[in-house]
């Protein structure tokens, strides 16, 4: 498949964000599917099975082997937000980064508030 679409498409920017998220198929039994995109060309990029019992951070891990993240960025959702996957991405692969962050991780949303400047938003919340 990824051949098929080099061929059809060429190869995907290396400027564009590499997205990694979870969705359980139709009729999975339980199992779900970790899939890489490049946006905002909507490139595939991979995807690996997450089976029951299991979740997507050790996949994710896994599938991070199979894509070339040097010098690109890399979103992922707050289960990922973990000290592992972060220093897998940017020690492992040359990545950079973008983690979600919420109330139900206190010490490390206290930590980027004292370090980040408050950055006024463009629209009232």
């Amino acid at each position: 498949m990824l051949d098929f679409q080099a061929q059809v498409r060429g190869q995907p920017s290396k400027e564009e964000l590499v997205v990694l998220g979870g969705k359980p198929p139709n009729h999975g039994g339980g199992q779900s599917i970790l899939t890489a995109v490049a946006v905002p060309s909507q490139y595939y990029l991979g995807s690996a099975m997450v089976a029951k019992k299991t979740n997507e951070i050790p996949v994710a891990r896994k599938l991070f082997q199979k894509l070339d993240l040097e010098g690109r960025f890399v979103s992922l959702d707050a289960l990922h937000t973990q000290t592992e996957t972060a220093l897998d991405l940017v020690q492992e692969h040359g990545a950079h980064y973008t983690l979600t962050v919420k109330d139900n991780q206190p010490g490390v949303h206290e930590t980027i508030k004292k370090l980040l400047p408050k950055i006024p938003a463009a629209f009232p919340p």
